[in-house]
């Protein structure tokens, strides 16, 4: 066979098994994990699609065989698959050591992608006690005797050439003794010969005794006094530490009250979706950490001291610095962002336990400096082991639950909870809306008795359940107010779990009969009561007539700069405390049917005048117009539950009415001009009276003109005529020529048409000035005039110069005066992320300057030069 023959033969087989394949992708690991053995390891995988989105529901499996490649897991099920797309299976190493080849298998859609997980399994780390944790353990041992040693003593003592003073055995131990010069049993000698006796012995015992008694009487005494004075002293320490806890209290725990219906958070859904965005890359570092850490140390003996340094740098990079941000991409950076998010204990737990990491790292790093290696520095790598596998338990995985006390249990028992609450949330709004249409009393009573003790069950604010309204089956404001209460606690909830513990929450709600405005507030503090200072905005419609009541100690003030009215107060709350406060105003927002119904009135009379005459086009443009607003104010009317609907769906409806009244003013202006156009001219109004006059003014004036050149000539004819007969002569005298009496055709077109065009112009002159002015006057309130009359209701266009709602924040947005520039950051550039600290879609350069649209937290939302909305982080960022 050719090597041509052979070539293409290799070729079509290549190719035949290219088409007949099962469509599948085999993609390589980012490196080689390590597993101590005993320990719990973990393979898996993150899987997203072409979007960089989580792919969920994918069947995933994974196949491992012992480094002999006999089968170690075949084929087994691997868990997870939820929305952050991670797919994982944990089972405890095993005792073999050594390289495991391990592949994922994953089926999405019909294709199947397969990736190298391949994982090192390393012995325990040896432990080599140092000489005096010998010794200690030897002395230590509870059961040390002689005879224990087996043979040792009888050895000793049986040894043939055992002696106590001879050179070679114990050398001169025993004369050294005896030679010693301060050597005493009972005085300076023994100059007796004689070892001191019985009585000498006892002699000393009584002496003892007596000092004994003395030395006793002596620290009793003593220690009496030492006793009070160090209690003393703690009781100062007590009260002075327990002095600046409370000062320390007031200061970062001080309730403040402001106006929380101007107040905004982040939502709590991104807010959570950050955060597990932050835990997973959290747990897929310390992964990474946790291999390398155990390869540096399995590798000590073999590795020189540089390449051991380039580790240690290379996992120092990854742990970050304690003041990372999230932008740094670091352990560091994501434990802080969750921190200040949340405060929570699990949080707190894993940044200790990085701090520790960090100060191993720290020490490698330094004694690793001149690549040098010793015993001690390869301590401090075991140590980065056992430290890194602390920082997991901590950190936990996705598949953790409760009773576990692991960060990723935090996550989700906190998802869990937002969950319900919205849950909630949906089917107290769905009560409250069937109870608003069907005014249900009876049943809709009984559905709150249920839902109510659900509600309070999940209620983590303390005191809260102390502001619901009590339900009076007699009056439906009551029903409706214990359902806005209920909204009121959910929303609390939530607001608590978006600002964390700790921190001051204070939630406002609305109840009807007439508008009540409730303030829960809540004093953060376990120790100490406080005194605070409440204060907040009424909306700017209400007038002091208009408040009903306000709770006692509360009082209405009038804020000149902002013409409004604010509730102000001093109140004290005990630690821990919740309070209520209440001011209830008129229901001014209201838009009546009758007031709705009038404007139609009003339209349709004012448009039967226009019938018949040059504006009906117009009236009937206009009337259509006042209809369609005054049905979208019926639906933004009817279709409000809360009254922070009521008060929103007032403030559009009273931009349509304002708009319906201009129209209505421009219709009686409409008719006031028909009117009298038709007195002016008779059968004949407006535009067309003006048209049909300039017409007859034109032909009129053409044959005045006309008249008046004909005159002309024939007077000139007279006037040659008789010049000739006074020159008459004896010769012979022509008969004069009549030529001259004629009208030359070209100068009476001439005539015409000049006498036309001079008509015509001072008829366009008088239709400019005194008509056409009033023409763009009504087109100024009319607009531009559609051919076909609108009979039905148009979409309602939320007026830009009204705020959306009082309730909402005002946003300055685009072209606003507020600007974001980027300030300078370690890496050149800033990421813009979807949400706080949520996926990465765009990076920004230093000094760039980004349209401000809202204040989230830590963050500033903007907008990019394509119209692309995200968050980037205040700490390189600022507003001007």
């Amino acid at each position: 066979m050719s090597t041509k023959f052979a070539s293409a033969l290799a070729l079509t087989l290549l190719m035949t098994a290219a088409v007949f394949s099962p469509s599948e992708v085999t993609a390589a690991a980012g490196g080689i994990q390590n597993c101590i053995v005993g320990s719990t390891c973990t393979v898996g995988e993150f899987l997203y699609d072409d979007n960089s989105a989580p792919i969920a529901g994918a069947t995933c499996s994974v196949t491992s065989e012992y480094p002999n490649l006999s089968s170690f897991l075949a084929a087994q099920p691997l868990s997870g698959g939820g929305v952050d797309g991670w797919y994982y299976y944990s089972f405890t190493a095993p005792s073999t050591t050594g390289m495991y080849p391990t592949t994922i298998a994953c089926v999405v859609s019909g294709d199947t992608l397969k990736i190298d997980k391949s994982f090192q399994i390393d012995p325990v780390p040896a432990s080599v006690p140092d000489t005096n944790s010998i010794a200690t353990a030897v002395w230590g041992f509870s059961g040390k005797t002689l005879d224990s040693f087996g043979t040792l003593p009888a050895d000793i003592w049986s040894y043939s050439t055992r002696t106590v003073s001879s050179i070679g055995s114990f050398g001169t131990l025993i004369a050294d003794i005896w030679a010693n010069a301060t050597r005493t049993l009972t005085g300076a000698g023994l100059t007796s010969g004689d070892l001191a006796t019985k009585s000498d012995l006892d002699n000393v015992n009584s002496n003892v005794d007596s000092v004994k008694s003395k030395v006793g009487d002596i620290s009793t005494t003593t220690a009496v006094t030492n006793v009070t004075n160090v209690t003393n002293s703690i009781t100062d320490i007590k009260n002075v530490t327990t002095e600046t806890r409370l000062l320390l209290e007031k200061v970062v725990n001080k309730p403040v009250i402001q106006n929380v219906l101007e107040n905004t958070t982040v939502p709590l859904s991104d807010k959570l979706s950050g955060t597990r965005s932050m835990a997973n890359q959290l747990y897929v570092n310390n992964q990474f950490l946790t291999a390398q850490s155990a390869t540096l140390t399995s590798n000590w003996n073999k590795t020189n001291g540089k390449d051991l340094l380039d580790g240690v740098i290379a996992l120092s990079n990854i742990l970050g610095s304690s003041a990372d941000s999230s932008d740094a991409n670091t352990m560091f950076g994501s434990v802080n962002w969750i921190r200040d998010s949340w405060n929570w204990d699990e949080s707190s737990k894993v940044y200790d336990q990085l701090v520790t990491t960090d100060k191993i790292i720290s020490d490698l790093k330094e004694g690793l400096a001149d690549y040098q290696k010793s015993p001690a520095l390869y301590a401090q790598a075991k140590l980065l082991v056992k430290s890194s596998l602390a920082l997991e338990k901590s950190i936990g995985t996705v598949s953790d639950s409760s009773p576990a006390k692991t960060l990723f249990v935090r996550i989700k028992t906190t998802q869990d909870l937002a969950t319900k609450l919205d849950e909630k949330g949906n089917q107290v709004d769905k009560i409250l809306g069937a109870f608003t249409k069907s005014k249900d009393v009876e049943g809709t009573v009984s559905q709150i008795g249920i839902i109510q003790n659900q509600i309070i069950a999940l209620n983590k604010v303390s005191g809260a359940s102390g502001a619901l309204v009590k339900v009076n089956p007699t009056d439906t404001n009551s029903v409706k107010n214990a359902l806005l209460g209920l909204r009121g606690i959910i929303n609390s909830n939530k607001m608590l779990l978006s600002l964390g513990s700790g921190k001051t929450l204070v939630s406002t709600w609305l109840e009807i009969g007439s508008i009540v405005f409730k303030t829960l507030a809540t004093n953060p503090s376990t120790l100490i009561s406080q005194t605070v200072d409440v204060k907040y905005y009424l909306p700017q419609e209400i007038k002091k007539d208009d408040i009903i009541k306000s709770d006692p100690g509360l009082t209405v003030n009038y804020d000149s700069e902002k013409d409004q009215l604010y509730v102000s107060g001093t109140f004290n709350l005990a630690a821990g405390q919740t309070r209520t406060f209440s001011v209830e105003t008129k229901d001014i927002w209201e838009i009546t049917p009758t007031e709705i119904q009038s404007m139609r009135d009003q339209a349709a009379a004012l448009y039967k005048p226009l019938e018949k005459t040059a504006f009906f086009a117009q009236g009937v443009t206009l009337k259509s117009d006042i209809d369609a607003s005054m049905s979208q104010i019926s639906i933004l009317i009817d279709g409000a539950t809360t009254p922070e609907d009521k008060i929103k769906a007032y403030r559009q409806a009273e931009v349509l009415k304002a708009s319906a009244e201009t129209k209505l003013t421009a219709m009686k202006e409409l008719v006031a001009q028909a009117s009298a156009a038709g007195s002016l001219f008779g059968f004949v109004g407006g535009s067309q009276a003006i048209a049909v006059w300039g017409i007859i003014i034109v032909i009129a004036s053409g044959f005045v003109f006309m008249a008046m050149y004909m005159n002309t000539i024939t007077s000139r004819a007279k006037a040659q005529l008789t010049a000739g007969e006074s020159q008459i002569s004896n010769t012979d005298v022509k008969k004069p020529s009549s030529k001259g009496s004629k009208v030359h055709p070209a100068s009476f077109i001439a005539v015409m048409l000049f006498s036309s065009v001079v008509s015509a112009a001072a008829t366009g002159y008088v239709v400019s000035r005194v008509v056409a002015n009033s023409y763009e006057q009504k087109m100024a309130v009319l607009g531009v005039q559609s051919s076909e009359p609108v009979s039905t209701p148009v979409p309602m266009v939320e007026s830009k110069s009204e705020p959306e709602s009082y309730l909402e924040q005002e946003n300055l947005g685009v072209g606003g005066q507020y600007l974001v520039v980027v300030s300078d950051t370690p890496t050149g550039f800033l990421r813009v992320r979807k949400t706080p600290g949520g996926q990465e879609i765009a990076k920004v350069s230093v000094g760039d300057r980004l349209p401000f649209l809202e204040d989230a937290g830590s963050w500033y939302k903007v907008q990019l030069e394509d119209g692309t909305e995200g968050f980037v982080s205040k700490e390189y960022s600022s507003k001007e």
